[in-house]
């Protein structure tokens, strides 16, 4: 599910019109590039997997649904733009069902959403503003079969 869910973030045509593609597993690089002084620019977004899969089952055994969170992490130096990317975000997956590149999606639920101020840990005065949101995501999964 994951690589559907980053693959939809990505085709977000007014989310990549502001980040630029920007969408990073875990942390951001530190860099533009391999080699590179050049650090990456805001806004952009870490995204992360933050429980165990949860496989639904019944008395018979998997029920085929399954339940992720995704944590989306938005990081700008300006507030209002990392607001903008939020409601963005929230507008076009909160209560999303149907297909997801593929991926039979039966809801998301956007569980959490908190902001904070982040310190630079280059010691640079620019603050970075952060909004988090956690999204529940349940969809099918083919269930076993046996002889």
């Amino acid at each position: 599910m994951k690589d559907e869910f980053i693959k939809y973030l990505k085709g977000l045509t007014g989310l990549n019109a502001i980040i630029n593609g920007k969408i990073f597993p875990q942390r951001a690089p530190q860099s533009a590039s391999a080699g590179s002084a050049e650090k990456i620019s805001e806004p952009y977004i870490v995204w992360k997997r933050v429980t165990p899969v949860d496989h639904d089952r019944h008395l018979l055994g998997p029920s085929g649904l399954v339940s992720e969170v995704f944590q989306l992490f938005i990081y700008d130096l300006d507030s209002e733009t990392a607001e903008t990317i939020a409601q963005l975000l929230r507008l076009k997956l909160d209560g999303f069902r149907g297909d997801m590149n593929g991926e039979n999606v039966r809801s998301i639920v956007l569980d959490e959403e908190d902001d904070e101020f982040e310190d630079r840990k280059d010691g640079s005065e620019d603050d970075s503003y952060t909004i988090r949101q956690d999204y529940i995501i349940t969809h099918l999964e083919t269930v076993p079969t046996f002889p």
